[in-house]
């Protein structure tokens, strides 16, 4: 089963007709995308969810749902945090480009070499 990660992410579900822990369990999981957290933080066990995967008609489907809603969860979160790990690096990368020239100009360890002082030994 393959999911499409591109465009809109789906709008949030409404569980109406399903049990109020399903729904819980359904709208935790869509958040957080790990099936035991989700279960605990729904107030249930594991074996709950694999219950209704396999007892429930429609409960799959709307796993599959919470699941794409998930997906687009973690995908837009890794995005922020990449663009602002970025944004660091370019920051970190700037001051290292600055301290070098500022070495450079005072004489330290990449100063350009005098070239008065570069005349060859034999003269």
């Amino acid at each position: 089963m393959k999911l499409k990660l591109r465009g809109r992410p789906p709008a949030p579900r409404d569980y109406k007709g399903r049990t109020s822990n399903q729904a819980r369990f359904l709208k935790a999981y869509a958040r957080v995308g790990m099936i035991g957290v989700a279960a605990e933080m729904a107030g249930i066990s594991r074996r709950s969810h694999v219950k209704w995967m396999h007892k429930e008609p429609a409960y799959p489907k709307l796993f599959l749902q919470a699941h794409e809603q998930a997906c687009y969860a973690l995908v837009a979160k890794v995005r922020r945090l990449t663009a602002a790990r970025m944004a660091a690096m370019n920051r970190e990368a700037r001051l290292q480009i600055r301290r070098a020239i500022a070495r450079r100009q005072e004489g330290g360890r990449f100063a350009r070499p005098d070239s008065s002082k570069l005349t060859p030994e034999w003269e």
